[in-house]
């Protein structure tokens, strides 16, 4: 059995093409080059909960991105100046460093995009975070799914400017 055929359409204001997706049946028109760029996107995600860490990795695996883990604010800072992910989703109640100093930091060092994840609920913890530069910022409990969602829009926001 060979490859499923790719169906390319073309119009005076759009190009697209439909080809063949393991994860959602079929990818339309421009959205190919969107899944690619996610497929090679590389997540950090910072908890000192084992179990958090493991649900996220398990919805953005699904979702085609490449996970890496730290379960503290050092180990954090070491993995991002290595790694150099995509997107960081951090926690703000870590063991060594704290996500806010971990945040502060890492906002002198890169633009890297921030997304808090975090039992911190008042308005006040989420204005800080967003001020040190947190570019989102969602509570404890969580939805799986809608944190995806949120990686996704935040990757699409910052575009080309995502770091390779």
């Amino acid at each position: 059995m060979g490859a499923p055929p790719i169906i390319t359409y073309a119009s005076d204001l759009h190009d697209f093409f439909i080809i063949p997706s393991h994860s959602s049946g079929i990818i339309v028109g421009r959205q190919k080059e969107i899944h690619e760029k996610m497929a090679k996107s590389k997540i950090l995600v910072v908890d000192d909960d084992p179990k958090i860490v493991e649900l996220v990795r398990l919805y953005l695996e699904k979702d085609g991105y490449r996970v890496l883990a730290a379960y503290d604010g050092l180990e954090a800072l070491e993995l991002a100046r290595q790694q150099r992910p995509d997107l960081i989703v951090l926690d703000l109640m870590l063991p060594g460093m704290d996500g806010l100093d971990v945040c502060r930091i890492l906002r002198t060092e890169s633009k890297v995009p921030i997304i808090m994840l975090t039992a911190k609920t008042t308005e006040e913890d989420k204005l800080i975070g967003l001020e040190l530069g947190a570019d989102d910022y969602i509570t404890k409990p969580f939805s799986p799914r809608e944190l995806v969602a949120r990686v996704r829009a935040v990757l699409r926001r910052v575009g080309q400017e995502v770091p390779q």
